[in-house]
């Protein structure tokens, strides 16, 4: 299966706003985007990489690391695939992969992090496979106000 990644334009916002919708994406994560989106996309700004990822001719998801705030050296990663036929078939681990590559040529840093919800099985094999670690736990509440149990996790870059 050929994976690879384009950088996120504004055109891709339509695209974005389906695949979310599509996966019921509020049940699965918190935030869809980078946490400096505004609406328009400043892929080339100093803060994050926004990439779509693309199976084939198909475009199926969307990455992004950005800088997190007042940690040097530290990113965070988001992902989600939009298109339930690229589950369970190592998109997601080439995805960040080649994502985590492309953000580290364009400005430093040591460790990647993200966070998950705790009864997402499928991610959090995923991120295992690509070498991330449990560094802690918490709770926190989703867009309906509900408790939600995530872990964070970190890898080094």
């Amino acid at each position: 299966m050929d994976v690879t990644l384009r950088p996120f334009t504004n055109g891709d916002i339509g695209a974005w706003q389906r695949w979310r919708s599509a996966i019921d994406l509020d049940k699965f994560m918190s935030r869809s985007a980078p946490s400096r989106f505004d609406g328009t996309v400043d892929q080339w700004g100093s803060e994050y990489r926004w990439f779509v990822i693309k199976v084939g001719d198909l475009d199926a998801g969307a990455i992004w690391l950005e800088r997190e705030p007042g940690e040097w050296g530290v990113v965070r990663l988001g992902i989600f695939l939009g298109n339930e036929s690229s589950f369970g078939k190592g998109v997601g681990r080439r995805a960040i992969e080649q994502a985590v590559c492309q953000a580290h040529a364009a400005f430093e840093f040591t460790r990647v992090r993200l966070a998950v919800r705790l009864n997402n099985d499928r991610a959090i094999a995923c991120y295992r496979a690509c070498g991330f670690r449990e560094v802690g736990r918490g709770t926190k509440a989703d867009i309906r106000h509900d408790a939600v149990d995530f872990m964070t996790m970190e890898r080094e870059a």
